[in-house]
């Protein structure tokens, strides 16, 4: 099941195109939860999200625990991180509308899937990078519905936004999370570019994430499949 929506024109809305791929097995009964496999910032990564949902091992993770998988798969222009036409900035800050657009996808296919649960049932977001990201900003503004996180190669420490730094009392909520230091992230510590943060990630979350070191940063999601 697919739901498309194109780039919105509006300043509080979603400036790009984006496709929510969403499967569910034959004959599921009610739906415990959503888990999201979010891609990462970029043209290039934002392809893992065209076939993110049809993905056998995360199907099997998903029909495992009666849960839907939902893969976004936003319409990004190049290989900039900012605010720019076509950037990956514009979805990786949900507060720039692609929270809006999440919840009006998961409104949608809860009446076309016949699963109005889709609607309430808590969330499990899995993201790479930029998804990453997303990921760990959604857990802030909606913790009451993320049940777990795992974040990959990145938090929202590792892309300082200005509402992040401005608002230090805007915290982690507690919940269970898992979060990953690539070679990558480590490649940039040894030299002069800037690091990205994921152990500082730990000790926000109050000693509650897990950290799995020493993963590609780029490569097979073969590392993170159930």
């Amino acid at each position: 099941m697919q739901v498309e929506y194109p780039p919105s024109t509006a300043a509080n809305e979603l400036q790009l195109g984006v496709a929510y791929n969403l499967w569910i097995r034959g004959g599921a009964p009610r739906l415990r939860c959503v888990i999201v496999h979010q891609h990462g910032a970029g043209a290039q990564a934002s392809k893992g999200g065209e076939t993110a949902a049809y993905d056998l091992h995360w199907q099997a993770l998903a029909k495992k625990w009666d849960c839907a998988l939902l893969g976004p798969f936003y319409h990004v222009l190049g290989e900039k991180t900012d605010t720019s036409p076509g950037a990956s900035e514009l979805w990786m800050d949900p507060r720039l509308g692609s929270d809006k657009s999440f919840l009006k996808a998961l409104e949608e296919m809860s009446v076309q899937s016949g699963h109005p649960e889709l609607n309430t049932v808590p969330w499990v977001l899995w993201g790479h990078s930029g998804g990453a990201i997303w990921s760990n900003v959604m857990t802030m503004l909606h913790p009451e519905r993320v049940v777990a996180v795992f974040l990959r190669s990145a938090s929202a420490a590792s892309f300082r936004f200005d509402w992040h730094v401005k608002r230090p009392g805007f915290r982690q909520p507690e919940v269970p999370a898992a979060s990953t230091q690539s070679h990558h992230v480590q490649r940039r510590r040894e030299g002069k570019t800037r690091a990205w943060p994921t152990p500082a990630l730990e000790r926000r979350w109050g000693g509650r994430a897990g950290h799995l070191p020493g993963i590609p940063h780029q490569g097979s999601t073969d590392w993170f499949r159930p």
